[in-house]
């Protein structure tokens, strides 16, 4: 798993969704991020939770939590302080009542593609919220004739939000494009060379 994200993430041509349109290198922008960063992260969260919803039902994709170090082997969910406990998850036809039913944990390295949608909103909301050290990693398959491709988008935290390996598929390109648009954010190509 860790070998094709990684090859993913090398390439030097990716996507990011972001909340401008445009590029700056102004200073001045650093005071405009952090105060987005205090008021807007929240509503920024709920709109990529619906992207990756809407991406991981149209394409079948595995989805990892990653964490900073082997030492510690699972996301914390809950507030700080709270005795470490292993993922208790309702079943996959309940919806939870309330965000109070929602595991507290979760294994790094696991796929969770099978979580039901709400239980997968809190895991991406606590990923953008708390800005790291865990990310969420979305690896997706696109049936095509003769292979099947796979592109990842890569949650780190924060408005880092980043999708791999899309170069030369437009059909893709397009409907990220869509979904981001319908959320008032904007796909933006990056190319390092």
């Amino acid at each position: 798993m860790y070998e094709e994200i990684d090859a993913l993430q090398e390439r030097d041509q990716y996507y990011v969704i972001d909340y401008i349109p445009y590029d700056t290198d102004d200073p001045r922008f650093l005071e405009l991020e952090e105060y987005f960063e205090r008021t807007y992260l929240p509503s920024f969260a709920e709109k990529i939770i619906r992207i990756i919803l809407k991406t991981i039902y149209r394409f079948p994709c595995a989805i990892y939590v990653t964490g900073p170090s082997e030492d510690d082997d699972s996301m914390r969910l809950s507030e700080a302080g709270d005795t470490p406990s292993r993922i208790e998850r309702t079943p996959n036809n309940v919806e939870p009542a309330s965000e109070a039913t929602i595991p507290t944990a979760i294994p790094y390295d696991t796929d969770i593609s099978d979580y039901p949608p709400a239980e997968l909103a809190v895991i991406i909301r606590r990923i953008i919220l708390t800005d790291g050290p865990a990310s969420v990693q979305v690896l997706c398959s696109t049936p095509h004739r003769e292979r099947t491709p796979r592109f990842l988008i890569s949650l780190d935290g924060g408005f880092s939000v980043t999708i791999y390996g899309v170069e030369g598929q437009p059909g893709i390109i397009g409907l990220l494009q869509q979904l981001a648009a319908q959320e008032g954010l904007f796909l933006k190509h990056r190319s390092e060379r």
